[in-house]
């Protein structure tokens, strides 16, 4: 199993996810810089067309610039260790800091982010030092959508979310863009990610656009299965020091709070006294 351990992610950044009924979150560090080593040692894969890309580790944060030419293409990519379903939903958060951008055409940047299910539908991100532009599938790859945000200022924490047929990025607690999930499939080039189920990449894919852009983490967040115990009681396993807010209702549309807690260990237990006698629960984390 590729993975390189489990860890807490920022608040700002858990903030941005939407709460879902009867499900937590599942969530992995697919890259953490703090351990001092290159997304290569902790099961990425790096490539950079024709080479000319520099890729440093800074002490805080991995650090890529493919600024010495336009043409030049490098970046992060791997499959997901677990099946992404859009029907369940899935999210993936990233720390990021765009230090330099230029583009040659409006429907290229310098920076972009990839994340396919398993279905191989999903969405590529395109980054401008002010704004963040989802890649259409009809016209294919054209500018889309778009919105707002600011990344040369410092670290933003960021989530980019699928949910049916969905999508919704934030940056840091705030919903900057959101729209349908497109269809890449129909893309043939030489080089094809759009074909690979539950593919993740960061980086420069295109030879219109450069950046110099820094990661400090990436984590993938998937909703776990809910266990209900023979005494009544139910749990899950969740993130570690985070409080989650349970729910109840009796007919779906009304809910009250039964408890909030926080685990250490991130596994979860709500006993059956504190779920009195409702039949419907959630519990999610805020």
């Amino acid at each position: 199993m590729l993975s390189s351990g489990w860890k807490p992610i920022p608040r700002c950044a858990l903030a941005a996810l939407l709460a879902t009924p009867l499900s937590c979150a599942w969530s992995q560090v697919l890259y953490d810089a703090a351990l001092a080593t290159l997304p290569a040692a902790q099961g990425w894969t790096y490539a950079a067309l024709p080479g000319l890309a520099q890729q440093t580790h800074t002490g805080t944060a991995v650090r890529l610039d493919t600024s010495a030419l336009v043409a030049e293409q490098a970046g992060f990519a791997r499959q997901a260790p677990v099946p992404l379903e859009a029907t369940h939903g899935f999210a993936l958060l990233f720390s990021v800091q765009l230090h330099a951008e230029q583009h040659a055409s409006a429907d290229r940047a310098g920076f972009s982010v990839i994340l396919l299910g398993d279905d191989r539908r999903g969405l590529e991100l395109g980054f401008w030092t002010d704004r963040v532009f989802a890649q259409s599938d009809s016209p294919l790859f054209t500018h889309a959508e778009e919105g707002l945000v600011d990344l040369t200022s410092g670290w933003v924490d960021c989530a980019l979310m699928v949910q049916g047929t969905r999508y919704t990025f934030r940056a840091g607690v705030e919903a900057v863009l959101t729209g349908p999930v497109p269809d890449y499939t129909a893309f043939s080039g030489f080089i094809d990610p759009y074909e690979t189920p539950n593919f993740i990449f960061l980086g420069d894919d295109t030879s219109s656009a450069s950046a110099a852009f820094s990661v400090r983490w990436v984590a993938l967040v998937t909703p776990p299965r809910l266990e209900l115990q023979p005494d009544g009681a139910f749990g899950w396993t969740g993130l570690r020091d985070v409080p989650y807010t349970v729910e109840s209702s009796a007919d779906l549309v009304s809910w009250s709070t039964v408890t909030v807690l926080a685990s250490s260990t991130g596994h979860f237990r709500v006993d059956p006294p504190a779920l009195g006698r409702h039949g419907f629960f959630r519990a999610a984390f805020r």
